[in-house]
């Protein structure tokens, strides 16, 4: 199964990626019951994933290959609190994962599972998978609740976080830049709410008012670190 696109909406931003490109990834990602990737693109070169399927669908040496990612990535996550992280206490933890990562798309490569996309913000795919992590790798069920909530963001309008009005979500977003972190030294719970308005503004805005607003010099300051 191909990799898990939320993730990449987090690396974008920990990478010091751009605004677009953030709030692309958050807006227009699926992703799927496979491991994260460690790039920022949402699919390898020339793939695109084919159609959603139902968790239900996925087949079963498919499912035993995410239990075993799961099984291999909980030493790593189990007892992380990922909601009160910063982006520089989250990176050894990424860079621990690279191996597990890669591991485990070469063992999928070619088998099928590389190319089934389940939506994870979808709230039955998320129960069904937060079962079988209870089940099988209970150490990750903090790591999938964190991987969760970005999904659901990124599939939604911004939540209660945002208003629903594009010039009083930027004015909230303005909040954030006017503080004394960048995006780089909020933690991922903090993150959670300026993605939430990142959506929203890109939902609500014209694309004229979005690139004007993020175009702003301490907008990119405060978004790239």
């Amino acid at each position: 199964m191909r990799r898990f696109g939320i993730v990449l909406l987090l690396l974008v931003w920990a990478c010091g990626g751009g605004t677009s490109d953030t709030t692309t990834a958050a807006s227009g990602e699926t992703a799927t019951t496979a491991a994260p990737a460690e790039t920022t693109t949402a699919a390898p070169a020339g793939d695109d994933g084919g159609g959603l399927v139902s968790v239900d669908d996925v087949p079963a040496e498919c499912v035993d290959a995410f239990v075993s990612y799961l099984k291999d990535v909980e030493p790593f996550v189990e007892g992380v609190d990922f909601q009160n992280l910063t982006q520089e206490e989250m990176d050894p933890i990424f860079a621990q994962l690279e191996g597990v990562n890669t591991s485990y798309e070469e063992t999928v490569a070619g088998t099928g599972c590389d190319d089934i996309n389940v939506d994870i913000a979808d709230e039955d795919a998320q129960t069904k998978m937060m079962a079988l992590a209870e089940d099988e790798a209970p150490g990750t069920v903090g790591y999938l609740t964190f991987l969760f909530a970005f999904a659901s963001i990124g599939s939604g309008d911004g939540g209660d976080v945002a208003s629903g009005d594009c010039e009083t979500d930027i004015d909230k977003m303005q909040v954030w830049v006017d503080g004394d972190k960048n995006m780089s030294q909020l933690t991922m719970g903090e993150v959670t709410e300026v993605i939430a308005l990142l959506t929203a503004i890109q939902t609500e805005c014209s694309v004229e008012r979005f690139t004007d607003y993020f175009d702003n010099d301490d907008v990119t300051e405060f978004m790239g670190g």
